[in-house]
């Protein structure tokens, strides 16, 4: 091994090398074109709005959470509806929304839960508790129920619960 301070500085040279290219060597794009720092990728504004929406309105969405409310929480049955909720310390109030293959197929499946959504946003300002996590549980056909029938279910459950005030 050679010691470095016996090296010559004429090595260290650059060399000629075809596969290194000087800056503005292509003729096709002359010096200038590039962007500047300012002009990068920005999001685009809908991109932006979608982002603040996803976070204003938080939901339920994992099993482990599913799990703990229905092992842990308390539950109030109604005709339509089953509701199962868990009070916690912080968190403010998050719904979830589940409706099984007994319900029917996807598309009931899915308007079931689009209608309890629905009501749940109806009846959350009532809502005395501030932190919880409630479990709406369809248990009603969306075709042969309307949505004033699972409205009036979800009251009449959340006020036996005790969640909302019934006087108003």
């Amino acid at each position: 091994m050679h010691d470095e301070a016996n090296i010559s500085a004429a090595q260290h040279e650059k060399e000629d090398d075809a596969r290194i290219q000087e800056a503005y060597e292509h003729e096709e794009r002359p010096p200038g074109t590039e962007k500047e720092e300012s002009e990068g990728k920005k999001a685009p504004y809908g991109l932006i709005a979608r982002i603040r929406c996803r976070m204003a309105s938080r939901r339920l969405k994992r099993n482990s959470q599913f799990r703990l409310v229905y092992s842990e929480g308390k539950r109030q049955a109604g005709a339509k509806v089953v509701i199962y909720y868990l009070m916690r310390e912080d968190g403010g109030i998050v719904p979830g929304y589940v409706a099984s293959k007994k319900i029917g197929k996807a598309c009931q499946r899915n308007r079931a839960k689009r209608l309890m959504r629905e009501t749940f946003r109806k009846v959350r300002e009532g809502i005395i508790e501030k932190n919880i996590w409630i479990v709406f549980v369809a248990s009603f056909s969306p075709e042969e129920s309307t949505f004033r029938e699972i409205a009036e279910d979800v009251a009449s459950s959340l006020g036996r619960a005790g969640l909302i005030s019934t006087n108003g």
